[in-house]
């Protein structure tokens, strides 16, 4: 169903509209005939309906068209973070039980780490290139004379992506194919993307954001993308950015509030004519980025509101509709809203409560989830954990959490998973992670207060984290305390750390 998606696309997109990466292009209709190609290819190492496969890739038209390939067989994508600890490596091949993995070359160790965490004698690792060894690779799949592609409905599942929900710790969490085209149009339309638009791609494959961006959004209006391929850090390589929005005329930019923040510290003002919409999701834009940016650029930069689990919910700035700076817009066509108290009543149109949504993008729970940890999925909707408000005009607020989830430049981190691991040290008596505010930014740091068994300095304590978990949920600051504040029920009295 996907790949029947994409010949639409390839069908009626100008030649000119496609994939860019650095000087290569790839079009839609080219990019189809490729995805035919490595699914059989894929179907010759049995490769089937249901298969779930890891990978290890960076965003660009490789990704798309492993994900696109996998997805034309039934199998199932499973973007993979290349900096992912240990912990959750394990953690995932349990779930998982992955039949392959694709890796990037530069990604190769992470992915051995996956495959000998697997169930299975051998978990088969597949690179982009033909390297010196045994592994099989994309170069040489593609070789395969295209074959029938199964007829898919579209309940079958084509993705699983990693995400901490509204109710804590890691889940997986599946879309179907319905599902992943429902996420495509509602954002096209709210995006008003065209065939004559060129979108600049700066995520993550393995964040929602920028799989759903770069594989789907973009392709269904039959758009152009181009992925930021520069390996550096984006504060030594943002004038070569700049220079690359200037010379593909890039029209539309989704970011997080770190790349606006950081391509507003350049010195001297820019001009940029073609790009006609930026906007900024993952985390709540502060105001410090929003006005930096648009002394900067002389360009408004808007804030979008999603989740993994339903994908694009509003966007201020859709279809010409300006709102003020800090609202996300109004929900996105197709798209409804609720704001509902405390006893799950819907709220009148000024009041605070959480944010309750219901899409046709809206995945039906998570992967081996207990009935607790799908509790979000009710009533045909989702209780997003997210605190809001209407203004008179219908356009959404974000006003706070109502679970602990900390964001941390456009990651959610679940303290609770932090504080057992911290609590596996011996030295370690008891531990709270709590968000602070960096003065600097605005943007959320981790804290951790910790109470000591034995002596430990900050840095062991952080190496000892790093070892077992993703690095975007390291502690930055560790303050050692003598009592954790708790209240005479034995709860943590979390803002009184705060």
């Amino acid at each position: 169903m996907l790949f029947s998606h994409l010949q639409k696309t390839a069908g009626f997109a100008p030649p000119a509209s496609g994939l860019h990466v650095q000087d290569s292009f790839v079009s839609y209709a080219d990019m189809a005939k490729r995805v035919e190609h490595l699914a059989a290819g894929f179907l010759s190492l049995n490769m089937e309906r249901g298969a779930r496969i890891a990978i290890f890739m960076p965003n660009g038209p490789d990704f798309f068209m492993v994900t696109y390939a996998l997805a034309s067989l039934g199998a199932i994508a499973v973007p993979v973070n290349e900096v992912s600890g240990n912990a959750e490596l394990e953690w995932l091949a349990e779930q998982c039980d992955f039949a392959a993995i694709i890796a990037a070359s530069e990604w190769l160790a992470p992915a051995d780490k996956l495959a000998r965490y697997g169930a299975r004698d051998t978990t088969p690792i597949i690179t982009l290139s033909h390297l010196e060894n045994s592994k099989p690779s994309i170069e040489k799949l593609l070789d395969t004379p295209p074959e029938i592609l199964p007829d898919l409905g579209p309940e079958t599942v084509a993705s699983y992506l990693l995400s901490s929900g509204s109710t804590g710790r890691p889940k997986l969490v599946p879309h179907t194919h319905g599902q992943l085209i429902a996420c495509a149009e509602i954002a096209s339309t709210s995006l008003n993307l065209t065939p004559d638009d060129m979108i600049l791609n700066a995520l993550p494959a393995h964040h929602a954001f920028g799989f759903l961006n770069g594989c789907f959004e973009v392709m269904s209006a039959g758009a152009s993308t181009y992925y930021w391929a520069d390996p550096g850090p984006l504060i030594l390589s943002r004038k070569r950015f700049i220079d690359l929005l200037k010379r593909a005329k890039i029209t539309v930019m989704p970011g997080v509030p770190y790349i606006y923040q950081t391509l507003s510290q350049l010195r001297q003002s820019v001009h940029l004519p073609d790009l006609r919409l930026v906007y900024s999701s993952g985390i709540a834009l502060k105001r410090p980025i929003f006005d930096a940016f648009q002394q900067r650029f002389n360009l408004t930069l808007f804030q979008g509101y999603g989740c993994t689990e339903t994908g694009m919910i509003s966007l201020n700035g859709a279809q010409g509709r300006h709102s003020p700076w800090n609202s996300v817009g109004r929900a996105s066509p197709g798209v409804e809203v609720e704001i509902l108290d405390m006893e799950g009543h819907a709220q009148n149109q000024l009041g605070i409560g959480e944010l309750f949504v219901r899409t046709p993008a809206l995945i039906g729970g998570y992967v081996n989830a207990t009935p607790q940890q799908n509790a979000s999925f009710v009533k045909g909707g989702y209780l997003t954990g997210d605190l809001g408000r209407f203004d008179a005009d219908g356009n959404i607020f974000i006003t706070g959490r109502t679970k602990l989830i900390i964001e941390v430049a456009g990651d959610k981190v679940d303290p609770l998973e932090v504080e057992d691991i911290l609590c596996l040290s011996p030295q370690v008596a008891e531990a709270v992670v709590v968000g602070v505010s960096d003065p600097r930014t605005g943007e959320q740091r981790l804290k951790a207060f910790i109470v000591q068994r034995d002596e430990i300095t900050s840095e062991q304590l952080q190496a000892f984290c790093r070892s077992r978990m993703t690095g975007f949920k390291v502690p930055e600051i560790i303050e050692f305390i003598d009592k954790i504040p708790k209240s005479a029920t034995g709860k943590v009295q979390r803002g009184k750390l705060i």
